[in-house]
């Protein structure tokens, strides 16, 4: 008796290709490819396709979801208008986890809470190098292509370390002589 056929294996299929548009006076018309690893945005204008990778998405692409645009940072700043089917598309897209910022989120609860249990002076402390840490990685993203207001946010968050510090020094360990008992005052 013959085997029978081994079924075929099915490509994966294709990923969608959606329309969209420049948000300019040309209103050049692009295809944009949502890939399972990547995105690739391909226009007769452009020689090659853009590709952006997963790792990419956050410091090249920002999804404005309210107002229908997708803005492209690098390799040239583009804003395109996406139909509700190319949002809706975009959407279903897993959006990459950020590590640094859900452990620095984590650490200011975790902190919030151990300041309401128990207060103590080396919380000013852990709250400065947590507001430094932010103020660091805001100037990092500032320096890889975001936005340059962010460097004001930057600034606040310095400020704020700094004042953390000063306060950590000043509930300092008190001097001896000041941990004499006083003497009531007169009336």
């Amino acid at each position: 008796m013959p085997e029978p056929p081994a079924p075929a294996v099915q490509p994966p299929p294709l990923p969608p290709r959606l329309e969209i548009e420049e948000v300019s006076q040309t209103k050049r018309k692009w295809i944009l490819e949502l890939h399972p690893d990547h995105i690739a945005l391909h226009s007769e204008f452009e020689p090659r396709p853009w590709v952006f990778t997963r790792g990419e998405l956050w410091d090249k692409l920002e999804l404005m979801a309210p107002i229908k645009v997708l803005a492209v940072r690098k390799p040239r700043a583009i804003n395109f208008k996406l139909s509700p089917e190319a949002l809706a598309a975009f959407k279903q897209k897993p959006v990459p986890v950020d590590p640094l910022g859900i452990a620095l989120g984590l650490l200011l609860g975790g902190i919030w809470v151990w300041a309401r249990y128990r207060p103590m002076r080396i919380i000013f402390l852990v709250d400065a190098v947590w507001f430094a840490f932010v103020a660091a990685r805001n100037i990092l993203n500032v320096l890889g292509g975001s936005n340059k207001w962010w460097l004001l946010f930057s600034a606040w968050l310095v400020l704020l370390a700094y004042w953390g510090v000063k306060w950590f020094v000043h509930f300092g360990p008190m001097k001896e002589a000041e941990n004499r008992p006083q003497p009531a005052p007169s009336p």
